[in-house]
């Protein structure tokens, strides 16, 4: 039998039953001499079972004091092997309820010294007895990650994965702390440009994956926000800002509307003012809890750049269809300056991800 000499198998735990020390032998049997096994934060009722890992001569047992999550427990044992494992070829995850076959840890392993790519172990969906909420929940991430991210995977839930030990580096500054690092893993796949490739394994559920610890709710929502979580908060800043100065917009075209009769004056002197505090408030804002820019690099005469460019066709537009209506005021120009702004809105933060805050 093939030995994988310079692998190492990683099976992140958390609270495990028998199933914990059949998965590591297993994978012992197959030809793997080097298994990390990480306890994440589980109890004292679990003490035996570790202990029966750690006991096997193959096994190097991790331990986090308090229960992390998987993420957390995965980028544990990439940074101990990247510490400790010089001459490490990769490395491959596997969950220890039993789900991974020795024999599917073994092909994925076998494809990504064959490639020299990240591999996947992909579940065939379309069998029958696919728990409800796995089959659901993979469908719909996988839709998710197509439209919205450019990515396409077939399983994206999968935890049998293995990894060139050049990409460690990559895997350790992945966000993420719980199940939501292994999607994450997946944008940074995209990236930082790491070609993967998918293979086929068995579909396994042991008594309708009821030893999974993932809480369908609470857990798809955490996911889901990580996922959008930059587009979250730039939302929510955009809906501040854009708030402040419509406020403000509205309040000086109300006072100044007697005083200067040209409309396009009118505009410019509401309008101006309330852009450049807004701009100001939304820069920090950005800078500093959407795209948390870690050092200067310019982006301020970028994002002034950007501004003036906004401004401008705001400008434009609102004038315009001041003069097209016959003027406005009160909340009926409250509402068509909202909703010029919002049309900016999408272009906007394009631009902001991809040229201001590029780093």
């Amino acid at each position: 039998m093939q030995e994988y000499s310079g692998i190492t198998v990683i099976i992140p735990s958390y609270e495990p039953d028998e199933n914990l020390l059949t998965t590591v032998k297993g994978v012992i049997d197959a030809g793997f001499s080097d298994v990390v096994v990480v306890n994440d934060g589980s109890g004292p009722d679990h003490a035996e079972v570790f202990g029966s890992v750690a006991a096997l001569p193959e096994v190097t047992l991790l331990r986090h004091e308090v229960n992390r999550g998987k993420g957390a427990a995965l980028k544990t044992a990439f940074r101990y092997i990247a510490e400790n494992r010089p001459d490490s070829v990769g490395a491959v995850t596997a969950d220890s309820d039993g789900q991974h076959l020795a024999k599917d840890i073994r092909a994925c392993v076998d494809e990504m010294i064959k490639t020299g790519e990240c591999v996947l172990g992909a579940r065939d969906f379309t069998q029958p007895g696919i728990p409800e909420r796995s089959l659901k929940g993979n469908r719909i991430t996988q839709k998710v990650f197509k439209r919205f991210f450019g990515v396409e995977v077939t399983d994206t839930q999968t935890g049998l994965r293995a990894f060139p030990a050049k990409y460690y580096e990559n895997l350790i500054a992945t966000a993420g702390e719980r199940y939501e690092y292994e999607n994450n893993m997946l944008l940074t796949f995209r990236d930082k440009k790491m070609p993967f490739t998918e293979v086929k394994i068995e579909t396994v559920y042991i008594d309708k994956n009821a030893a999974s610890h993932f809480r369908p709710v609470r857990d798809s929502a955490r996911i889901y926000y990580r996922l959008f979580e930059r587009v979250i908060k730039y939302a929510a800043s955009s809906v501040f800002c854009t708030l402040v100065e419509n406020v403000m917009q509205t309040v000086l075209h109300g006072v100044l509307k007697s005083a200067i009769s040209s409309l396009a004056v009118l505009e410019l002197a509401a309008f101006l003012p309330s852009r450049i505090v807004s701009a100001l408030l939304n820069y920090f804002i950005n800078r500093n809890f959407v795209f948390e820019e870690k050092q200067s690099t310019g982006s301020f005469g970028r994002y002034a750049a950007l501004w003036a460019s906004q401004a401008a066709v705001t400008w434009l537009c609102t004038t315009g269809i001041q003069a097209l209506v016959g003027g406005t005021e009160g909340f009926v120009y409250f509402l068509l300056i909202t909703v010029v702004k919002t049309a900016i809105f999408f272009v906007s933060y394009k631009i902001q991800k991809k040229w201001v805050f590029k780093t």
